[in-house]
């Protein structure tokens, strides 16, 4: 079990002409706890390796993790509150935003290889997916932007991708007996 969080409040005053104190206890323990979670849970989005940005429905960067700081080269005090579009927004990018925006609203994940621009002027392909937060009543609060470099297009010339790095391709099986057409998909692993 664990332990509980209770906040103390004392007052000194006084009751048929004696001094005495009144004491007001108050459990803390889910707030305390609660708090922590989200220290927790704020702590693992800026370690991750993958760039993470929180903005608010109407694209306000709230959230900046150190990934985006290396990929976009902006640091996360240069970007806090600024328009997201405004600072990356490149002209594909632009284009998908009407797809992105209303898969969003109906509470969908949005995902697509894209192009965004970096501080330094250059536009760099990501693979790009942005998730809805909907807050305790189902309404989207908040949207979580993630971002990786496409890596066969980070160096023109440069060849293929490793060959340990793997690439995940759609596979559509054959409907079994019983299944309606084109239900069974799956991933096949290829190296390349």
């Amino acid at each position: 079990a664990r332990p509980s969080v209770v906040e103390m409040r004392a007052k000194s005053t006084r009751w048929e002409g004696d001094d005495c104190w009144v004491i007001n206890l108050r459990d803390r323990t889910e707030q305390h706890y609660a708090s922590e979670r989200i220290r927790f849970q704020a702590r693992m989005l800026a370690a991750v390796g993958e760039a993470v940005t929180v903005t608010d429905p109407t694209g306000h960067i709230r959230f900046w993790n150190a990934a985006a700081e290396r990929l976009y080269g902006w640091s996360e005090a240069e970007v806090l509150g600024r328009q997201i579009m405004g600072l990356m927004g490149s002209e594909g990018l632009k284009k998908s935003m009407p797809r992105m925006m209303g898969q969003l609203r109906a509470g969908d994940r949005w995902g697509a290889e894209v192009r965004v621009r970096r501080r330094d002027g250059t536009d760099l392909p990501v693979r790009a997916s942005v998730t809805p937060v909907l807050d305790a009543r189902g309404r989207r609060s908040r949207d979580a932007p993630a971002a990786e470099p496409v890596p066969d297009r980070l160096a023109p010339g440069r060849g293929r991708r490793p060959r340990h790095q793997a690439r995940h391709l759609p596979l559509h099986l054959p409907a079994r007996d019983g299944e309606p057409q084109g239900r069974r998909t799956g991933q096949v692993d290829c190296r390349t």
